[in-house]
């Protein structure tokens, strides 16, 4: 493919069809303009997974089963493992690694599998890219608030490890494992005598909210643990309030342990996607069908075209 060719478009013709990543339908390219590029993919009645939790479990004030998180890190920990290692195409050897560099739930697709149980698929890698042709470890690219704390330096599997359990936590706890937002932004500004930083001051406002995004303290909630009994809103990292909107129900120890590998704030020591391949999804798949309805079992194996 030519050089103008996206980058979505060249990643996505040169990977394997799998079960775990959103295909890539058509491009038309020079549409609707000249030098932009038209993308068609299959459609999602049920929306990515934002949407899905917001209108299926925040909506009804009910919290995600942890069936369903079981599930989104068996699929999703097999996305990851075939992107960085070539799981499942055989190759392994000679795989030429993928960083997607913007995992969020925005970007991972919820399937209907006629069931009480969904599938999710990754998708949007608009901004992914072959470990061979990243140059650096810094980026200032994708979605800051789902990245972990090494920002910029993110161009790395284990950010792209990190980010996968982010968007786990988030299932349970409903918001990104960070501080809230806006106290941070208050906090930093009554610590800057009222006033801006410099470093945002110089900033265009539409780039304000990707610096905050990145500054803000990533700050992790056991999921085993639950907000009863607490005398008022519990305090984190810099003195900052933490969101305790979704903090009354518990998860067990186990999932909790594994998330909280998962989100370490040393790359070094986060498990790596082959290892939760290896570890985790057998685990996952003891738990789910120990919980009696068979329907927690469709599509837990992942497919490839060799």
């Amino acid at each position: 493919m030519g050089s103008s060719t996206p980058v979505e478009v060249r990643i996505l013709s040169e990977i394997h069809q799998n079960n775990r990543t959103v295909a890539l339908l058509d491009h038309v390219m020079d549409q609707p303009k000249p030098l932009h590029c038209s993308l068609y993919f299959e459609y999602f009645p049920l929306g990515d997974l934002k949407k899905w939790r917001f209108d299926e479990f925040h909506l009804k004030n009910t919290p995600v089963p942890e069936s369903h998180i079981w599930r989104f890190f068996v699929q999703m920990a097999q996305a990851l493992a075939f992107l960085h290692s070539g799981y499942g195409t055989g190759r392994m050897e000679k795989w030429n690694g993928i960083i997607h560099r913007d995992i969020k739930p925005e970007n991972i697709m919820m399937v209907d599998n006629h069931t009480l149980f969904p599938s999710f698929k990754l998708h949007d890698f608009g901004v992914a890219e072959r470990m061979d042709r990243i140059l650096t470890l810094e980026s200032k690219v994708g979605s800051h608030l789902w990245q972990p704390a090494e920002l910029p330096r993110i161009n790395t599997k284990e950010a792209d490890v990190w980010s996968l359990g982010a968007v786990g936590y988030f299932l349970a706890r409903g918001h990104a494992p960070t501080a809230e937002l806006y106290p941070f932004v208050l906090q930093t500004r009554r610590n800057n005598g009222d006033k801006l930083p410099a470093e945002v001051e110089s900033l265009p406002e539409s780039e304000r909210r990707f610096h905050w995004c990145s500054k803000v303290p990533r700050q992790i909630v056991p999921i085993n643990t639950t907000g009863s009994g607490r005398n008022g809103r519990m305090i984190g990292l810099n003195g900052i309030p933490m969101d305790s909107r979704e903090l009354d129900h518990a998860y067990s120890t186990d999932l909790n342990d594994r998330i909280m590998a998962i989100l370490k704030d040393d790359p070094g020591l986060r498990p790596t996607a082959l290892q939760l391949v290896d570890q985790m999804v057998p685990a996952a798949k003891l738990v789910l069908s120990k919980m009696g309805d068979q329907s927690t079992m469709i599509d837990l194996e992942f497919k490839c075209e060799r």
